[in-house]
């Protein structure tokens, strides 16, 4: 058994804040207004980020005309002018007054191409193999190795258009979204890129995001995808909406490495937003897989080398859906079917799915922070021997540390969907199943456990448990029963495998509190008389360091040391065992 904390002892962040103007005092922004139908610009107003109000979430989707029977006058004055400018992509259509680096003008595909393809860091990779090549063959090498360099540029390059997508009910919370805004805003001033890393649980993140950003008038990032999804027809709209593809391997292909490289330099160069999925692939699971680090990678070094690029923003995004439609093709997957080959008609019928309105999503934005700042809060934390810039031990422990603190951000502002509740809960019956009121009690209990844990539980304003958990069965209607002969209907999980994706939802929030109470069992299964099922704090910290070890690669742990999450987490268990009792 290992007595000291795990591996991830050493990737506990500090938290780093960006220096922002403070807009809780006479400093009067423009604010953009997020209500229940629509965005529009106020007048300068403060804002107060404290207020009650803001902690609301709001859904961007909301788009209702006004009907002539309901109101004959005001449809006449002012409907058929709403309905012209909404349909000609006038108003908040138009997208022409973002905020951020523009990147919706004629020449910007050109800009890029020209600037990628004439760079010296592209030159040089070319020159360095046509020196490998024997000196008759170099003038056809040559010609060879830059058409493909174009054809690697023609992939990687987005945004000729933007097409307006998604139409179902998406969620943002105020409060977040006034924060990010002044962040933009700065970065924008500063001419710093902004880079989302969020959670990838579906095909559908790319269009969420990118609808999002349209919507709240924000510069739309440019978006790592992987080369998988560069198939006939859909390649080209996720290009022209700005994805740009990038292969699972990047091996020892010196131009490939080259071109991203110098790709991604000149995109935050030039202040442009990026978005790379931190877990790299979607999760099958419901929970957050390990970093990927291929693009973290390549801006931690860039901004380490202060030379082109001085900083950047980093800003974690969590991503929650009441039903993910790729659902089925996971657990398939999971349980050892091969994974199919992105196909249009594949990613069809998933959008076929998705017109059947299922359920919603919720998108949540945790605390944006420097990449310079953390750079040197880790610096000053670790001391004056720690030197990622010239240390790559130090670069690589740097960089997990990143990695890990982005991951810890998603978890900390995860929205535990309704699908997930109810899923959960259904999950604890052994056999049996539960009444309707029964099923709301343990939802309700559920949800105060969650909140307790400084979890956040999806926003329905007045709506009660029960109406939730109604709206919540038809969701999951394929992977739960129903007896209706009885005096209420009484429900029972009918796929267990399925519903734990919803489950894993919640189970990063008590993972602390399973590993100790799995430590203690064991103790207790030994067996033997009461004094000897006694366990030292020594022991129990060990064996909790032990659990800890062996599980790091499928869960992510809360931030602090091994003895200090063991010590809150005992504390709240006797605390509750106190009240029980």
């Amino acid at each position: 058994m290992v007595s000291k904390k795990p591996e991830l002892k050493d990737t506990s962040p500090i938290k780093s804040v960006l220096s922002l103007p403070n807009t809780k005092t006479n400093q009067k922004p423009s604010k953009i207004i997020i209500t229940k139908k629509q965005i529009i610009k106020s007048s300068p107003i403060p804002v107060d980020n404290t207020e009650n109000d803001s902690d609301k979430s709001q859904n961007l989707t909301n788009f209702k005309p006004l009907r002539f029977r309901a109101d004959p006058l005001s449809f006449i004055i002012k409907g058929t002018t709403e309905l012209s400018a909404f349909y000609s992509g006038a108003g908040w259509r138009a997208y022409e007054e973002y905020i951020g680096t523009k990147i919706l003008y004629p020449e910007y595909t050109l800009s890029i191409k020209k600037a990628l393809l004439g760079s010296d860091r592209v030159k040089s990779a070319i020159n360095k193999l046509l020196e490998e090549a024997p000196e008759k063959e170099r003038q056809k090498k040559k010609h060879i190795l830059w058409r493909e360099t174009e054809s690697i540029a023609n992939k990687m390059i987005g945004f000729d258009i933007l097409v307006k997508m998604y139409h179902q009910g998406i969620h943002i919370q105020e409060r977040e979204y006034l924060r990010l805004k002044n962040v933009a805003l700065y970065a924008q001033e500063n001419n710093l890129s902004m880079i989302f890393l969020p959670c990838h649980k579906s095909h559908i993140d790319y269009l969420v995001i990118s609808y999002i950003f349209f919507r709240l008038g924000l510069a739309l990032p440019h978006i790592a995808a992987g080369e998988n999804l560069n198939m006939p027809v859909v390649g080209n709209i996720l290009k022209k909406n700005g994805a740009f593809f990038i292969r699972r391997q990047w091996g020892n292909d010196a131009i490939y490495l080259a071109l991203m490289k110098e790709y991604l330099e000149l995109l935050l160069e030039r202040g442009h937003n990026i978005e790379a999925f931190i877990e790299g692939t979607r999760s099958r699971m419901g929970k957050l897989l390990q970093p990927k680090f291929g693009i973290l990678k390549i801006i931690l070094d860039s901004v380490l080398a202060e030379k082109r690029i001085k900083d950047c923003i980093i800003v974690p995004m969590s991503i929650g859906y009441d039903k993910v439609i790729e659902a089925s093709g996971y657990i398939n997957e999971l349980l050892g079917t091969p994974k199919e080959k992105e196909s249009l008609l594949q990613l069809l019928s998933n959008f076929n799915i998705l017109s059947l309105k299922w359920g919603r999503i919720d998108v949540r934005f945790a605390e944006p922070f420097s990449l310079k700042d953390y750079i040197h809060s880790q610096i000053e934390r670790r001391g004056p021997s720690f030197q990622p810039s010239s240390s790559p031990a130090d670069k690589d422990l740097l960089l997990q540390s990143l990695g890990f603190r982005v991951l810890g951000d998603i978890n900390e502002v995860s929205v535990v969907m309704p699908t997930a509740l109810v899923g959960t809960v259904l999950l604890t019956l052994r056999g049996r199943g539960v009444g309707r009121d029964e099923l709301i009690r343990k939802v309700n209990w559920l949800k105060r456990e969650i909140l307790k844990k400084n979890g956040r539980v999806a926003d329905f304003g007045t709506m009660s448990t029960g109406e939730i958990v109604d709206r919540a069965i038809p969701v999951l209607k394929d992977l739960i029963s129903v007896r209706s002969d009885l005096l209420e209907p009484v429900f029972y999980p009918n796929k267990r495998f399925e519903l734990s994706l919803y489950r894993n939802q919640v189970i990063h929030l008590f993972i602390s509190e399973s590993v100790l109470s799995t430590a203690l069992y064991a103790t207790i299964k030994a067996g033997g008389p009461h004094q000897s099922q006694k366990i030292k704090y020594q022991k129990l910290c060990d064996d909790i360091g032990f659990l800890s070890s062996l599980l790091k690669y499928e869960f992510i742990f809360q931030f602090g040391g091994l003895e200090e999450v063991t010590s809150k987490t005992l504390d709240e268990l006797v605390k509750r065992y106190s009240m029980l009792s």
